[in-house]
């Protein structure tokens, strides 16, 4: 069973989640955004659950999970081009209007991604930090929390 729901975990990783957490948002450019966003959740949370020996080390789910932070990271400044709105977006104005540090915030996300060590569960645990508090920073000026 607990190998099911890993390998169930890992499709999700590999090829994308559901959004159903936001089947409510009616802009497609906002589900977007919000599905870029819950994908670098969980791909995160994936790395720190190895990180921290929860779930079994995975060089391939580890690749996998960098790799589709790299991806989404790439995407963002498209995704957040155009200031949508929607009832459920969570995007602060200033995204928009600190364009500027909101892309740098997006290069140091990418940057600390790159920067995940994926030989172990050990070396992602020493190099996780940067990629995780890169997302808190991101967050604290950039995210609406409701």
């Amino acid at each position: 069973m607990k190998r099911c729901i890993a390998l169930a975990l890992a499709a999700v990783i590999v090829g994308g989640a559901p959004l159903m957490a936001h089947d409510d948002v009616t802009n497609p450019a906002v589900k977007a955004r919000m599905q870029a966003m819950v994908d670098i959740s969980l791909a995160s949370q994936w790395l720190r659950q190895m990180a921290s020996e929860k779930r079994p080390f995975s060089k391939p789910f580890a690749e996998k999970s960098v790799a589709t932070l790299m991806a989404r990271a790439e995407a963002l400044p498209e995704l957040f081009a155009a200031q949508e709105r929607d009832h459920a977006s969570e995007a602060a104005p200033q995204v928009w209007t600190d364009r500027e540090g909101f892309l740098a915030g997006v290069q140091a996300m990418e940057k600390a991604a790159a920067g995940v060590d994926t030989s172990s569960a050990a070396s992602i645990s020493a190099t996780l930090k940067p990629l995780l508090d890169s997302c808190t920073a991101c967050h604290k000026t950039y995210r609406i929390s409701k």
